[in-house]
């Protein structure tokens, strides 16, 4: 299987109007296996990798996205499309992955917001069954799915905006089955938080 990787600057600290990178719309490996049970939602180790399933019943595309800070503080993302829809539901195994690893998902389909379809790939989303998370939100123009300007007011007509999300938002946190609440990998540039309550929705 061919790994999609794609790199990503961090915004620096205490910049929450820092400027974020371009989404760059690769094509991502599809799974070669789905999930064992797709309708357990989340992500779930299994065997030598991860299970994930998440619902996006409007969607035309979703990709679990893996993601690591590289010893020069950008960030690294590994892409893999899921297989379905199953029910509305998108799911797949990932080999070689362990507890710790950082994850979230992107949601391609129609953009229509007098439809209430808001798809944006360039928008990395929680898993909204994430058992940990890690890293924070910084508000700032990238988090939001339509264009707006630095005082983030709507521009463009709302059109979809395309610059990259990911070093803005906080991430899910792969865990194993005796997960007690504490983050199991290193924080991120010392700002890691982990919670069980995920805020954000896939």
């Amino acid at each position: 299987m061919t790994v999609t990787r794609t790199r990503t600057p961090l915004p620096p600290p205490g910049r929450p109007g820092a400027a974020g990178a371009p989404y760059v719309d690769v094509a991502a490996p599809l799974v070669a296996d789905g999930a064992a049970n797709p309708r357990r939602l989340g992500a779930h180790l299994v065997g030598d990798g991860v299970d994930v399933a998440v619902h996006a019943t409007r969607a035309h595309r979703v990709d679990v996205c893996l993601l690591n800070v590289a010893a020069d503080g950008a960030l690294t993302e590994r892409r893999y499309r899921l297989q379905g829809p199953v029910d509305g539901i998108w799911h797949g195994h990932v080999p070689g992955v362990r507890a710790g690893q950082r994850y979230g998902f992107r949601v391609h389909g129609h953009w229509d917001p007098s439809a209430g379809l808001l798809h944006n790939p360039a928008k990395l989303l929680l898993d909204p069954y994430a058992r940990a998370l890690t890293g924070q939100v910084t508000v700032a123009p990238p988090i939001y799915a339509h264009a707006v300007d630095d005082a983030l007011v709507p521009v463009d007509g709302g059109s979809r905006d395309g610059t990259d999300s990911a070093p803005f938002v906080a991430h899910g946190v792969v865990v194993d089955a005796g997960f007690d609440g504490a983050v199991p990998s290193p924080a991120s540039r010392g700002t890691g938080r982990c919670s069980t309550r995920p805020t954000c929705a896939a």
